[in-house]
């Protein structure tokens, strides 16, 4: 049996990820097996422990996961180290004397705990917990004035549901700590300045990499005009990881050693990481995982001819929120296939429901992703694999 997984980090102010939410499900259906909130939530906690692993999933960064009554008040949240966890307590416990008495023996213990959608009159809890998450759907005066009105050392709140830049920015001025949501994945509004980071060469280069039968020494020569791509890519083909006796000094020799499917694949997401600027690096790490996870869908859809296309699918996929720009502006700049880019604009194609399953597996959206893998004869054991291979795949590749 596969289990699924989605991550939704959660940034500082820095745009650093603080940590993960995670959602488990044990088949593509959109519920665990069990209706018992119970089940389900312990179900989430052993698979974090025992199957997973908390470094696979998060990176080191912390993991929230939302926690029962039941699941508190048995102490199940001890099964995970205290570095790693974050205990969200879902708004719906009852703060009685057994609850309040778990949260302290947590506390003692050097957990930390998370209020989920934290109302103003729900403040028993609150002398016990580290954050307050707030949904930020709606960002009315009352929830603006929510950090200001229940300050006090060591409480932190955490803005959820934040869909836009401008409402990350109006949750900062009014004291929130954290952000979680999908803001990044939009442009803010933009001015008609073309993105400094999109440069001439890396255009060539980008054109160069994906032409028919690959000219390693032409595309060595677009590298070396480049000092900081080239000092990339020495070093990760000198690194301990690929296990090599001698130094490589070569740009030609580097990408021939990376082979064609292999510079086709790096490359690209070393110029993505670049382009990036000042953005956080989770969205490089989302645009690498989400590449892998489309390459690897592909050829379980029997598609194996357009893997390549549909790993650039997935790797430009959130090339608007890199950039600052209008995803049709850049996209009119990327020497990208057609149906590539009619899917990432939203137009109805046949990668159009690949694009919709990869943002799914991101947001825990179930139903969709559901109705995305029946549309494309994807099995459940397949979209689960593909999804937890390709965060470790990503991981690995921007280490």
């Amino acid at each position: 049996m596969q289990v699924y997984v989605a991550r939704q980090p959660i940034f500082t102010g820095q745009m650093a990820v603080h940590g993960y939410e995670l959602l488990f499900r044990d088949e593509l259906a959109n519920c665990f097996r069990s209706n018992n909130p119970d089940a389900a939530s312990m179900q989430v906690l052993h698979d974090s422990a025992f199957l997973f692993g908390l470094d696979a999933l998060t990176g080191g960064s912390k993991a929230f996961i939302k926690f029962t009554r039941h699941t508190l008040a048995h102490g199940y949240g001890e099964l995970l180290p205290r570095e790693s966890l974050v205990v969200e307590l879902l708004p719906e416990i009852e703060a009685d004397d057994e609850v309040l008495e778990s949260c302290r023996r947590l506390k003692q213990l050097g957990y930390q705990l998370a209020l989920d959608d934290f109302q103003p009159d729900q403040t028993k809890l609150l002398p016990l917990v580290d954050l307050a998450k707030v949904d930020f759907q709606q960002a009315d005066d009352e929830k603006l004035g929510i950090p200001q009105r229940f300050q006090r050392e060591g409480l932190e709140f955490v803005a959820k549901h934040v869909e836009t830049e401008e409402a990350r920015r109006l949750a900062e001025a009014a004291g929130y700590t954290y952000y979680q949501g999908y803001f990044f994945s939009k442009p803010a509004m933009m001015t008609a300045t073309r993105p400094t980071g999109l440069r001439a060469n890396y255009l060539r280069i980008l054109d160069e990499v994906h032409r028919p039968g690959l000219d390693f020494d032409r595309l060595a020569e677009l590298i070396e005009m480049d000092v900081s791509l080239v000092y990339r890519v020495l070093r990760y083909i000198n690194s301990a990881a690929n296990g090599l006796r001698n130094r490589v000094t070569s740009v030609k020799l580097a990408l021939v050693m990376l082979g064609e499917d292999g510079a086709r694949k790096w490359v690209p997401l070393m110029l993505l990481a670049d382009m990036s600027g000042e953005k956080p690096s989770e969205l490089v790490r989302m645009c690498a995982t989400r590449a892998r996870f489309c390459e690897t869908v592909a050829v379980a859809a029997g598609w194996e001819d357009r893997a390549r296309e549909l790993f650039l699918l997935g790797l430009f996929s959130l090339i608007d929120a890199l950039l600052n720009a209008p995803m049709e502006r850049v996209l009119q700049e990327l020497p990208l296939p057609r149906e590539v880019v009619s899917a990432l604009l939203g137009k109805e194609n046949r990668y159009r429901a690949l694009c919709q399953m990869m943002v799914a597996c991101e947001e825990g959206e179930w139903g969709v992703l559901d109705q995305c893998a029946a549309s494309l004869g994807v099995g459940e054991e397949q979209v689960a694999g593909a999804y937890v291979q390709a965060v470790e795949w990503a991981s690995s590749a921007l280490r």
